[in-house]
């Protein structure tokens, strides 16, 4: 099981999110926006699978790349990845070696079993509202101290679907990317596949992950 602290390194530049544990007081250092990641970006596919031209944009001295591979699959490189899915309910943070998806409103409580055992206390199963896969360790269910929703504005993680690569939304004057119905967004060893039927995450190298929606989830 993961702690308040590995699911806090997962978001690493990603949120200013503080996950709360038994105490309900704030866990591990504050994380700021912007911050830049101290290794380089894993690139997650060989560039002979890409198709098309590959954009390119430097941000917090980490290289960000985007192509597309033969199987439609969104294919990027660098500090992060974000999106909402259409319905908006579920926004998520996708890190080369992590993904992060938070849920506004579910019909469901995780089980006991599922939930990081150091978020438990005030963080219960009812009020948890983000699950994690961090490498090839279980995914797991934390609280959050805020929506990171903003996280897919096109010139945070959302950058990926600038330039009419993905879908973008605009909420609340912000321009938000969509990984829309159908499509799958990788980032390093990580892969995100958008569905109707909710969101799924996995760690490509030993198939840890969850699958997400309002109705129900899975964790492995």
């Amino acid at each position: 099981m993961l702690n308040p602290r590995h699911i806090l390194a997962c978001l690493g530049a990603a949120a200013a999110i503080v996950l709360t544990g038994c105490s309900g007081t704030e866990v591990g250092p504050s994380v700021e926006i912007g911050d830049p990641i101290t290794s380089a970006p894993a690139n997650g596919s060989d560039d002979s699978e890409a198709t098309g031209d590959s954009n390119t944009a430097t941000a917090d001295d980490s290289e960000r790349t985007v192509s597309a591979a033969a199987d439609g699959t969104i294919l990027t490189t660098g500090d992060q990845a974000s999106f909402v899915m259409p319905s908006g309910n579920i926004q998520c943070v996708m890190r080369p070696g992590s993904a992060i998806c938070q849920i506004a409103s579910k019909q469901f409580d995780p089980s006991e079993g599922d939930m990081d055992p150091n978020a438990l206390g005030d963080c219960t199963t009812e009020s948890a509202d983000a699950v994690t896969v961090i490498d090839d360790a279980a995914a797991t269910w934390g609280c959050t101290s805020e929506t990171i929703r903003g996280q897919a504005a096109l010139d945070l993680g959302g950058w990926w679907a600038a330039d009419d690569v993905g879908d973008t939304e605009n909420v609340d004057g912000t321009d938000l990317a969509v990984l829309s119905y159908g499509q799958s967004l990788q980032l390093g060893q990580m892969l995100c596949v958008s569905e109707s039927t909710g969101i799924s995450c996995r760690d490509l190298n030993s198939s840890a992950g969850f699958t997400l929606a309002r109705e129900d989830y899975s964790a492995s």
